[in-house]
């Protein structure tokens, strides 16, 4: 039987053992990186029986030569597990699928992939939909549980984690707002994530200097500059509710605020930035969230504060930071 898996092809005979992820197209042939045959989940210890009676044994064991095995368990909102949820590898840019499963009667799941980053996207109708990043890489099993009951993925070696709540202005966990880690100077998009039924979202990142930038339709925009460390779970939740941002690592300072109207009133998206006070280049940006809240994380010394937003106003001041500060700037026009 021929089995094409990508642009590559495997010609098995009447009895075949394989680790990897297929699907049944028409009988006699599968193809892909998914198991399911007729419509079903085929669980990890499964045999699928084609027209001309060839068996062929799935498995989803650990994760062998170059592949990566990404694991975990679904959960519902009562933190019990959750059957049929759709668990898909994607390319976090393109939205490409290179595979896709259900988790089980016990809510377990298991994707086989080739090393690299993707989002891995758990959806099912009524139950919301989950992504989580996650760097595969070759040899590696990686548990990655989604929904009630399931903790933040601890930070894989060499990265760090950034990972909190999503609130609406009632403070309560809002659903799907989408969170994205952003080149604070390009706003190139490394990595991006939609908050799960309890707001919940993780984002597994390279150490450096990020944008985390929150949007939603009718919930608003909000950016918060974090600077991530190896091996470090980094708190930052966004909205109403949220808990006061994480204090900044011992090298750098957080300079923090909230903005306000002319008639005193909170003011969302007004743009916050960092200068050089004699070239004008930019060393941070963010933007004020729906409670007219931002953060920046600096390195020691001076900088030009610059905040503007259309029909607002723009306003300018001196700032010094110190390694380890924690400085308070409320900004209105």
């Amino acid at each position: 039987m021929r089995f094409n898996r990508g642009r590559r092809s495997f010609l098995l005979g009447t009895a075949a053992t394989f680790v990897a992820d297929f699907v049944l197209l028409v009988p006699g042939l599968l193809s892909g990186r998914s198991v399911r045959a007729a419509g079903q989940p085929v669980s990890a210890d499964s045999t699928v029986i084609t027209v001309d009676s060839t068996v062929i044994d799935v498995s989803q064991g650990a994760a062998s030569g170059a592949l990566a095995l990404v694991t975990g368990t679904t959960f519902n909102t009562s933190g019990t597990p959750e059957q049929g949820v759709r668990v898909r590898a994607l390319d976090p840019a393109t939205r490409n699928e290179f595979a896709r499963v259900f988790s089980d009667a016990n809510g377990q799941y298991s994707l086989n992939l080739d090393p690299g980053i993707y989002e891995i996207r758990a959806n099912k109708s009524g139950w919301g939909a989950i992504s989580i990043a996650v760097t595969a890489g070759a040899g590696a099993t990686h548990i990655v549980d989604f929904g009630n009951g399931a903790p933040p993925p601890p930070p894989q070696e060499g990265t760090g984690l950034v990972t909190g709540t999503t609130f609406n202005a009632s403070g309560t966990p809002e659903q799907g707002v989408r969170v994205r880690a952003l080149d604070p100077a390009t706003r190139n998009e490394f990595a991006r994530v939609f908050s799960d039924a309890n707001g919940q979202y993780s984002l597994d990142l390279d150490p450096g200097i990020y944008e985390i930038r929150a949007n939603k339709s009718g919930w608003g925009a909000t950016s918060l500059g974090v600077t991530v460390v190896a091996g470090a779970t980094h708190t930052v939740d966004f909205g109403s509710g949220t808990a006061p941002p994480p204090p900044p690592p011992q090298e750098t300072a957080l300079l923090t605020g909230t903005t306000f109207n002319a008639s005193g009133a909170l003011e969302e998206a007004v743009r916050v930035r960092a200068l050089d006070p004699a070239t004008r280049d930019e060393f941070a940006r963010v933007f004020s969230d729906a409670n007219g809240q931002y953060s920046l994380d600096l390195d020691p010394g001076t900088y030009t504060i610059r905040a503007n937003k259309p029909g607002w106003g723009a306003i300018s001041m001196a700032v010094t930071v110190v390694a380890g500060e924690i400085r308070i700037l409320d900004i209105s026009p």
